[in-house]
């Protein structure tokens, strides 16, 4: 029923814009909370108490106000309680601060609900529960502003061997934080004593059930919030550990930063000081979706001593030791400067995940317009139950209408040696720190579905099989960087009809190793050089014969091969492909030829031979299944019978020579060398080497 106004509640003035009161039902008996030290005759409940605490006028609650409270003594113990504004007044502010004890003890539940401001602040409670101990639902729902901040579970006395859970909040059931209208802060709160061998659990929030953070019309922040293990112990979730499902979903910006999850050393084998997950732990499934931007940076895990028993420092941003992880339909969402520190060495790594059944996925949605980027590190570990991972995936929005994910996803290591010089200080970062922290590892099949996936500026992707999806109109690309999906067993790339691989750079470092690449029906492969830092600086040409263009090779395939099906398109845009022991199919037909696509940067006289692939092993013509092999010298053949182009006619040929293919027969004029002072901008377009014959 609702809530009418009692006449023993202050006068507040109508005028004010009314709260929505929340819906009391019948069985609770209702306290009209005007001073703080009405709280007293409460503090001893049982379990199956039932009181709403109404609020006509802002309370403040401290040790000072309620002297009851005390250092041994919980505010409240059991029961179930709810803490709302009353009907028809202005909301109320509601605050909590200073104890040295659990504010509330074993409830049943416990709700806050259509309050200006809650505030629970500076509490120290026991080992499980620095400010709230509830073995069912905690709600704070439809108030303004949410302060929960500087609040510690720890031991009571002087004792090793147990644990700390929950630095603010505990809760054996569901944990809603949902349809506050201000910020929602939880700050500094922490988990663990500092005692060997005492593990800790949730440095802001501790929950065996679900843990909701929805539709907060506000920013939600988890800032330096903290599960500490010291000797012998281990630290879970910086600041949420959860054995349940997590959504943080249709909020505003949603932002981890600075928590982290600590320990130290090990002094016997079987008791490992490990570290997992400096923002969030999960042994349930966790979703991130259609909140506005999403951050998490600066998160870290630490293991702080070094030691010669194994240990464990996983998952500086979110580790998942089972259930899937979905981020879809945000604004934006970046991981960056989240780290791990295992003494001296560091590296820079946001998620882990450890799946252990066949639905624990990886679902990455990029909305149109938007980006999901890690500049740092991410690893999904192998299972034989073959879980996926799904990229650009239809998603629901927060109306439930599906939407295609037009966005781009993003793994790049542009700012890898900056972050690491800014988290390490002074201390010098070592290669095998900027490499570690550069690669990512998914180690289960990877499937884009739609939008751009982008591996670039030296970062390295290392997968299972890739698949672009038949109809995803998707495009992958590899920008001066690596894409690995080699390893015990070789797998492929295949790209398929109207997906689009797309290979690029400016420095040569693109680098595609795979069982084979396979460009089929309607799909495209292209290759495009882009302009380098010294583009302007002028070249002088010595000569024709052997003439090389700078930093032109844009990309290579290593141990692999590359299918061309029919009705493919290969496109050469200024810039050729290195092959390493590969094998190079053009698998035409009479029917349906190979589309060929040369786009030029420069004149070329008609005899002049520029080169598309280079260091090829075998190729393979598949229409008169003609095989040229490196230890012939060369083969010559009409182009117009394999591939189709508008570059194409009657004089056009297709030579392979020692590995290399060249393409001939281009009517246009080049300059002649002796007048031949060219600039990189002018050679941007140029293949990798132009030959007489």
């Amino acid at each position: 029923m609702k809530l009418h106004l009692p006449i023993t509640l202050l006068p507040v003035l109508l005028s004010t814009v009314a709260a929505q009161a929340v819906e009391i039902p019948d069985d609770y008996e209702q306290i009209d909370l005007q001073v703080p030290s009405q709280l007293y005759a409460y503090s001893t409940n049982t379990a199956t108490a039932k009181y709403a605490f109404i609020l006509g006028s802002d309370v403040s609650v401290t040790p000072t106000t309620n002297t009851a409270w005390t250092n041994s003594t919980p505010l409240i113990t059991g029961g179930n309680h709810i803490f709302s504004t009353a009907e028809g007044y202005a909301p109320a502010a509601l605050s909590f601060s200073g104890g040295q004890s659990i504010v509330f003890k074993q409830t049943s539940s416990l709700t806050f609900d259509t309050l200006s401001n809650l505030t629970i602040s500076n509490q120290t409670g026991g080992m499980t529960g620095g400010a709230i101990y509830s073995t069912g639902t905690v709600n704070i729902i439809n108030n303004t502003t949410v302060t929960i901040n500087e609040n510690r579970a720890t031991h009571p006395t002087y004792s090793s061997g147990s644990s700390s859970q929950g630095g603010a909040v505990y809760s054996t059931g569901t944990v809603n934080i949902y349809s506050n209208t201000a910020a929602v802060t939880f700050s500094g709160n922490r988990a663990g004593s500092g005692y060997s061998s005492s593990d800790s659990y949730g440095g802001a929030i501790y929950s065996t059930g679900t843990v909701n953070i929805n539709n907060n019309t506000a920013d939600v922040t988890f800032s330096g919030n903290r599960a500490s293990a010291n000797t012998n112990a281990t630290a879970y979730g910086g600041a949420i550990y959860s054995t349940g499902t997590i959504n943080l979903n249709n909020n505003n910006d949603v932002t981890f930063c600075g928590n982290y999850s600590a320990t130290s050393s090990s002094t016997s084998a079987s008791s490992p000081s490990n570290a997992y997950g400096g923002a969030i732990y999960s042994t349930g499934s966790i979703n991130i979706n259609n909140n506005s931007d999403v951050s998490f940076s600066g998160n870290y895990i630490s293991y702080t001593s070094p030691s010669p028993y194994l240990s464990y420092t996983l998952g500086s941003a979110i580790y998942s030791k089972s259930g899937s992880i979905t981020i879809e339909g945000n604004g934006s969402v970046t991981f960056e400067k989240n780290y791990i520190r295992r003494a001296s060495t560091y590296q820079l790594q946001s998620i882990h995940m450890a799946p252990t059944a066949s639905n624990d996925n990886l679902v990455l949605a990029a909305k149109t317009g938007g980006h999901i980027t890690f500049n740092d590190s991410v690893y999904m570990e192998y299972s034989s139950l073959n879980p996926t991972v799904s990229l650009n995936t239809d998603y629901l929005d927060a109306n439930g209408v599906t939407q295609k994910a037009e966005g781009t996803i993003v793994f790049s290591g542009k700012y890898t040696e900056e972050h690491l010089k800014e988290i390490k200080g002074a201390t010098a970062i070592t290669a095998t720190e900027i490499d570690n922290s550069r690669t990512s590892q998914l180690l289960n099949t990877v499937n884009l579905y739609g939008g751009t996936l982008s591996v670039e500026d030296k970062a390295v992707l290392k997968t299972h099989a890739i698949n672009v999806v038949a109809g995803s109109n998707a495009t992958m690309i590899v920008k001066d960087a690596q894409v690995d999906t080699t390893g015990s067993t070789d797998y492929d790339i295949t790209v398929s009809n109207s997906g689009a691989l797309i290979i690029t750079g400016s420095n040569g470092s693109t680098r595609i190793i795979a069982g084979n690449i396979n460009i089929q029906e309607g799909a495209s492969l292209s290759l495009t050089r882009t302009e380098v830092a010294t583009e302007n600086v002028p070249m002088t040409l010595a000569a024709v014969d052997g003439l090389s263009v700078y930093n032109d090779k844009i990309g290579g395939i290593v141990s692999g091969n590359l299918n061309l099906s029919g009705g493919a398109t290969y496109i050469a845009n200024g810039a050729h492909l290195g092959m390493d022991d590969g094998t190079l199919t053009f698998l035409a037909s009479a029917e349906n030829k190979t589309n060929l696509v040369l786009t030029l940067g420069a004149q070329y006289e008609k005899d002049a031979q520029i080169l598309l692939f280079s260091n090829v092993d075998k190729a393979i013509f598949g229409l008169d299944n003609i095989t040229m092999k490196p230890f012939m010298d060369s083969v010559t053949l009409q182009a117009s019978d394999y591939f189709t182009g508008e570059w194409i006619n009657d004089e056009t040929t297709l030579v392979y020579d020692s590995g290399n293919i060249y393409v001939s027969g281009v009517n246009v004029v080049i300059p002649e060398p002796t007048t031949a002072t060219l600039s990189l901008l002018a050679l941007a377009g140029l293949a990798a080497r132009r030959r007489r014959k």
